[in-house]
Parts: C-alpha cells; structure tokens; sequence
C-alpha cells in the first residue's frame, strides 16, 4: 500500500496520474456461492447413508417394501436435515457492500456531480457531509469541523477529526488524520477528499481478502462423529459380508441370507444418530440464547465448550463502555467519586471523608468548567436517565449532576473553538453579567504550558516550575492506574473583548485534572476466575494504551507480566511470538494482521481458540478462530456475519456461561453417543450369535429400525438435556483429539451390549420352539425395554443416580415411560402389528421381559454407589 498520507495533496495527484490506466470498478469481489443443488448432492455422500441406499435397494428387490420404504425415509429425514443446516449464505461480504452509498457526490469542472459510487476511480474528488458513509480511501484535501467514525475499522470509539496535512511515514492506520476509509461513517462537519483506492484496494478490500483466504475446517465434534460413523459403516459392512459368506458356505438359503445380512448393517449403523445430534444441538443453542449467546451454526456451543484460550478486546465487554469520573487532582489534593454508570448519583471523598462539593471553591470551579465545554445531555425520563453525547462529556456531566450543578444552569455559551488533533483541546466563551469566561477543556500536557495561574484556597497564585512538575506527576499517575486524563482551566475577560482562538487559549488560571475510567464490569472478575479455574487462558487484544490495559487487567484479575503493543508485536519472528504467547501478556494498539497472525500461532500451538470482536478489522481474526464471537450491540453487520456466536448483551460473563453451557452440551453428546452405541452392540451381537446357531432371522430390519429411530432416539434426545456436572468447569478443557468412544468405554459399550444380546437370545430361544412370533415380538420387546431402562446409567457414569437426583432430569422418566406406552402400542395395536411383524403378549411374558431387564440397570448402579463411597471417603 502507497503511503498516501505522507504525501502533500499535489504529491498525491501525481502519483495518481501515472496509475491512472489502473482501473476498476469501485466494489468488493463477491466469492461464488455454492449451488443449493451441489449441498443437497453432498447429504448423500455419506458412507453410513451409501451403505442405507444399497440396504433399501436390497429390501425393495426380496420384496419387504415395508422396509424399503421405512430406510428411504430415513436417508431423505437425514438429509434434508442437513441440507437446511448446511444451506446458509456465506453473508459477510454481502454486509461489507451494504456499508457502501449507493450514490456519492464528486467534483468536476468546479460543478457537483452524483454518481454511482461503484463508478469512482482514483483521482476524483469527493464531497464528504456528515451522515454520509464513506465510498473509498481516500486522502482528505479540505476539512471544516470533519469528523469520521472509524470505530468499525480501527476500533476506537471516539470520532477522528480530519485535517489535510501530510503525516510522517510511520503513522498507523487509527492515527491517519488525513485520510478516509471506505465504509467508514461521517459523524461531524464537511470536507473535500481525493480518491487514492477503490474496490479491493482499499483497507476495506484488503480485510476481506483476508476474511476469503481462511478456509473453514470441521468441528472436533464433526469430526469425532465422521470418524465414528466410519467405524460403524465399516463394521456393518464386514459383518454383512461374513454372514452371508458364512452362509453360502454351509448351504443356507440365499435370501435369508441376504435379509440376515440386511438386517446386520441396519442394526450396525445408529441411523438416529444425526438426528439426535442435530436436535440436542438446536435445544442446546435455545438454552444459550436464553443465556445471551447466539449462536449462528449450532456446532459453534460444543467447540467453545472445549477452548482453551479465549481472547477478548476490553471496551465493552470486560469494561462497562461507560465513562466515569473516577478521580479528580486540584489545589494539591486528590479526591475521589463514587458512583455506577451514568446515574448521577455519588459522593465526593478526600482523605476517606466525605466532603460537600459545594464548599471547595476549586472543585466546584473544575466541575463548572467540565460541564460547559460540553456537548452531551442527561434527562431523567419515567424513572431512569437518558444520555446523549460522546461518553468523556457524559462522564463529565454526571459528575457536575452529582455537585449539585445541573444542565440548565450552564449559561449562556456565545462562541466556541472546536477540538483539534493539533491543538488536543477545545474552548467555549460564556457570557457573564459583568464580563465573559473562557473555559478550556484538553489534554493535560497540551493544557498545562497554557496555563500562569493555579486556584489555591479560592485565590488564584502563580504557577511556577515546582507546581507544574506536580500537576505532572498528577496526570502521570492517574494514567499509570488506568485512567484517562483530562486538564480544565479558564480565564476571564472583558464583556466586549473579542479574541482569536490563540488568545483565548494563552495566560489560563489550570483548575485541575480529571481522571476518567470505563469502569470493569462487576461481575467479569468471578467469571475471570471461573475460566482460570476451567483451566481458560484469557488474552486481552485491544486498540487502547498498553497502560490503560494493564491497569484494566490487574483490576479484573488478569495476572499480565507483560503489555505488547503493534509495532513490538511486527518486530517478532513468529518464533518469538510463539514464545511470547506462553506467557502472561496482552496486546495493545492492535491492528486487524496481528490478531490474525495471534489467532493462527496460538492454534499451531494445539489450542483452541475464540476470538471476540465488533469492528470489520475483526473479521478475519472472528474467521480464523475456532470460535468467533460478535458483539450484538456495538456491533458490525460484517462482525456478526463472520462469527459463530454473537452474544445479545456484548458482556465477557455471557461468554464463560456458554463455555459452560457448551461443556454440558458435549458432555450429554457423548452420553447419548456411548448409550445409542451400546443398543446397537446388543442387536448386532444378538443377530451373528443367533446366525450362528442357525435360527431364523430374531430381528427384522423394520423392528430395528423402530428400535433406533424411534425408541431410543427419543431417550437419548432426552439425555441430551442433563443438567451439567457439579464440577463441570473444575476440569481442563478436553483435548482437541480426544475421542467420544475410547478404549475404556469401548470395553463398558461391549459388556452393555452383551448383556442385551445374551438376555435377548435365551428369551428368543425360551420361546421360539413354541411360536416363531411370540419368541420374534418377546425378543423384540426385549431388546427395547433393556434400551430404555439402560438410559438412566447414561445420566453419569460415575455418579449413583441417588446423588445426581432422580427428578433432575424428569425428562428421562417421561421419554421411558411414553417409549414404553409406544412400544406396548407396537405390540397390541393391528396396524402396528401388520407393520412391525409382532403379535399379542401375555402378562407372563411381559413379567419374563422385566425381570430380565432389571440387572442391566441395577448391577452399574450398585457399582457407581460403592465407587461414590470409597471416592467420598
């Protein structure tokens, strides 16, 4: 990028007549969208969903239509499922072109034109006004009073004023007065800009080429679930393959064979798996939005759950985005405010006493001043107080509101010198009785050479060179606790006298200084030590002072050694960031390229990451983290349209809830995943041992399907709504490889399924010499009843159930009582029955069924009950 700003204005028009061949059109390149037709095609290339298709063709060709159909139904169920899931617009950088005006006015032949902004190119001048949005880069020739909101760009909050003259080479970004960019927002005043960057090329384009660059990868969540659906399809597979081998070898009939075979990859595959993932993940995203956090892709909640750093710009979110006068320095004393927010309400305390402001003559001079160089406003309308006006003059009011001083006693304001970069300080002339006051408002070491006098004891005395070193040390230590600091004096002259800005800023009586603080949320430093306890690293990235930061830091209970800003962050290799990235630190003056280049380093390093922002310099660092969180308050289109979540109340505690709630999610995941798993061991098991003893087929493919989908996909949506674990945010955040079924509960699953298929067996054998339906129906029934009561060894498994509470989840209770009614339904209704291949049982057989099933709840929960004592004692 061409340093436009350290350029004259003729310089600028030079080098913009020898690129002049170099044009475009004024617009940011749209990435091709993925066709609708292409995700549909995508939901059926699914190992697990192929293997269902050639199941279903299987079952169409020996005639089970009934069955045909019902898999068909399953693989469009899922598919669609994830198409509607999958089918979002990738929207941020549609948001980025909605900042541009459709229309901007240029200059030429000395005459205003309106042209479409998509047609400027560099060189042309344009007509900047306030409320208009700025069409391009471009360097600024003329301003009167010009003021830009680059908030969304730079992340600074306070408007930029504009001046045309050139800047030296160094000059960062948020401090190029000279300059305009695209997408940016015209608060104030009017001014004149010459085009130097259009499209692409603009600070605007060149983020977004950033944005586009970041390649989208899979969830652990989504890639632990490919893995097991992999496994599971691979199994359904060979086991298929062997059965009917098996039985080709040994003569049997070919299509009992094949429907065997059928049957074994249908019980293999858990086909209400996607389903239950998709809606525990939907109920999951309701309870965070109900905890302020919304969430734009539902996978978004289980891989927050398992960040392990977290890093946070501060304005706003661990910081209240409220200004307040924290403290205040005259006449040699310091003295401090009390008070929340923007309510008026306070009092003013010097040496732990409480004082009446309105017996010091110089705070009640200082606050005077304070609140006629100002342009805010502060009403009280049914009940609560309503502002207006940048948040420093609003802090300012309040504090006067708090003397006793209130708006409609300021005066009678006749002239005004507005703020400047240059002169760092702002002016009114208000009229008196008997003469005029002049009042000055700025930064302390542009203020304090102005200054002759200072107000001791109501007198005004001669400033010398020991006073002026003290009012230094004032503002110095107030920055060094984190405060921002302003200076206030005043002069008065004759009530005819007239004056230039020079003159009425020269020979001032210094008042005192004014310590600004956006004060910490309260409740960010219990949420700081409920992340730090979980094992969380918290980085704070911010645009502010490494000072202010730090300060900041410290008071929230952030232990930081150390504050990097910008440029000492681009001197660093990436080896030495990565170093540095180890330590307690955080990162000051940041510009869009270092938190990207964070975010990328700390992931090389194996860690999981969210990252939060408002602005559009945030979108490439909200894409390339693992997590992308957007303020939806303060803001941008283009910040909410790159993130993953974006969180309703802008508040850091709102982030540590979802955490949480993101833990319990993965959490219940894996309980429903482990108990879907072991059903399906116990139907597999259960169909080989009873192919190998060469009895018919002891579950058909439709009554698996019923078991699956139906009945204990219904508990285990029910267990995906568990209460979280008591010491849930005690744990480190899980490993980013850590997998769902591991060997240990791959043991567990195999003892679960056993059981099942053993239990189911001796029943079928029991009854099958008498009548192949009722060993069929009681076999069947079996299998569902033991799935349903094994639910509940799945609400934990380590803890007894009387301990996690048997009405903590009455969810559970319901789901197995209304899947038992259902199944009972399945057993004595017609329909069903013709549907299902089952007939009538009696009460006898139904009391076999219970007892059998009873031990596969009792045996784990004895054993979880004398674990809980010995760990306990």
């Amino acid at each position: 990028m061409k340093q436009w700003h350290a350029k004259t204005v003729d310089e600028v028009r030079i080098a913009l007549a020898k690129q002049q061949m170099n044009r475009g059109k004024n617009e940011l390149i749209e990435a091709q969208p993925v066709r609708w037709y292409f995700i549909l095609a995508r939901q059926f290339l699914n190992f697990l969903i192929l293997i269902l298709i050639i199941a279903a063709i299987l079952s169409f060709y020996l005639s089970d239509k009934i069955d045909a159909l019902a898999i068909l139904a399953i693989i469009i169920f899922n598919a669609f499922l994830g198409f509607f899931h999958e089918l979002r617009a990738e929207t941020t950088l549609r948001a980025l072109k909605k900042m541009l005006s459709p229309k901007c006015s240029i200059i030429n032949k000395k005459k205003e034109q309106n042209i479409d902004v998509k047609n400027l190119i560099p060189g042309d001048c344009v007509v900047l006004r306030a409320g208009n949005i700025v069409p391009a880069d471009m360097r600024i020739i003329k301003s009167a009073n010009l003021m830009i909101n680059e908030a969304a760009l730079t992340g600074e909050s306070v408007p930029a004023e504009k001046l045309s003259a050139p800047l030296p080479e160094e000059t960062t970004i948020s401090d190029q007065r000279n300059m305009a960019f695209m997408g940016t927002h015209i608060v104030n005043g009017h001014g004149i800009g010459l085009v130097v960057a259009i499209g692409m090329d603009t600070e605007l384009g060149r983020i977004s080429r950033l944005a586009n660059k970041i390649v989208e990868v899979k969830t652990p969540l989504q890639t632990q679930l490919s893995v097991i659906g992999r496994q599971f399809g691979v199994l359904a597979v060979v086991i298929s393959i062997i059965i009917i081998l098996i039985g080709i070898f040994e003569g049997r009939d070919l299509i009992n064979m094949l429907m065997t075979g059928i049957s074994l990859a249908v019980s293999a595959i858990p086909e209400g798996l996607p389903a239950v993932v998709t809606i525990a993940l939907a109920l999951g995203a309701r309870t965070m939005a109900n905890k302020k956090a919304l969430l734009r892709h539902l996978e978004a909640a289980e891989t927050l759950g398992a960040v392990s750093i977290i890093c946070t710009d501060k304005t706003g979110t661990l910081t209240k985005n409220q200004m307040k006068v924290e403290r205040i320095w005259t006449a040699g004393e310091t003295i401090d405010v009390t008070g929340i927010g923007y309510e008026p309400v306070g009092v003013f305390i010097k040496k732990n006493q409480q004082i009446n402001p309105q017996s010091s003559f110089e705070l009640m001079s200082l606050l005077n001043t304070g609140s006629k160089c100002n342009h805010a406003q502060i009403n009280q309308e049914m009940g609560s107080w309503e502002t207006l006006g940048p948040s420093d003059e609003i802090a300012l009011l309040v504090a006067a509101f708090k003397a006793g001083i209130e708006q409609k006693h300021q005066g009678n304001i006749t002239h005004e010198f507005s703020f400047d970069s240059v002169r760092k300080r702002m002016s009114v002339i208000e009229e008196l009785e008997h003469s005029q006051m002049i009042h000055v408002k700025g930064a302390p070491e542009h203020i304090v050479p102005l200054c002759t006098h200072f107000i001791m004891d109501g007198n005004e005395i001669g400033l010398g060179p020991e006073e002026q070193k003290k009012i230094e040390y004032a503002y110095t230590h107030f920055a060094q606790k984190g405060l921002r600091t302003l200076a206030l004096a005043r002069k008065k002259i004759p009530k005819q006298a007239q004056v230039n800005v020079h003159e009425a800023e020269s020979n001032l009586t210094f008042l005192g200084i004014i310590g600004l603080l956006d004060p910490p949320r309260p409740e960010v430093v219990h949420a700081i030590k409920v992340a730090q306890k979980a094992g969380i690293k918290i980085i704070m990235i911010t645009g502010d002072s490494p000072i202010t930061a730090k300060a900041i830091a410290t008071e929230i209970g952030l232990n930081v050694t150390e504050a990097v800003t910008s440029n000492e962050l681009q001197q660093m290799s990436d080896s030495e960031l990565s170093t540095v990235l180890k330590q307690d630190i955080l990162f000051a003056r940041t510009v869009p390229e270092d938190k990207l280049r964070i975010v990328r380093l700390l992931q090389n390093q194996g860690n999981l990451v969210a990252m939060t922002g408002d602005g559009v310099n945030d979108t490439p660092a909200l894409k390339q983290a693992d997590v992308g969180i957007a303020m939806g308050v303060r803001g941008t289109d283009v910040a909410r349209s790159a993130a993953d979540i974006v969180l309703l109340d802008d508040n850091f505690t709102s982030i540590i809830a979802a955490v949480e709630e993101g833990r319990r999610q993965y959490a219940n995941i894996c309980k429903f995943v482990l108990y879907l798993t072991s059903s399906n061991i116990g139907e597999v098991l259960v169909i080989f041992v009873n192919m190998l003893f060469g009895g018919p087929l002891i579950l058909i493919p439709i009554q698996i399907l019923w078991i699956n989908l139906i009945t204990d996909s219904a508990t285990a949506i029910s267990l995906s709504i568990e209460p979280a674990e008591r010491d849930i945010m005690k744990q480190p955040p899980r490993a980013i490889n850590q997998r769902i079924i591991n060997r240990n509960s791959f043991l567990l699953l195999g003892l679960f399924g056993s059981y099942i298929a053993v239990v189911s067996f001796l029943i079928y054998q029991l009854y099958l010499p008498h009548s192949y339906a009722v060993a069929n129906t009681i076999a069947f029934t079996a299998v569902v009843v033991m799935a349903n009561l094994h639910t509940l060894n799945f609400r934990s498994l380590t803890t007894p159930i009387s301990e996690v509470g048997w009405f903590s989840n009455k969810s559970i209770l319901v789901a197995i009582f209304c899947m038992m009614g259902l199944q009972v339904a399945a057993v004595y209704t017609p329909t069903l029955q013709h549907v299902l291949h089952t007939t009538s049982l009696s009460v006898s057989n139904w009391g076999v069924i219970l007892v059998s099933a009873l031990p596969l709840f009792l045996i784990p929960e004895l054993y979880k009950k004398l674990r809980y004592k010995i760990v306990a004692s």
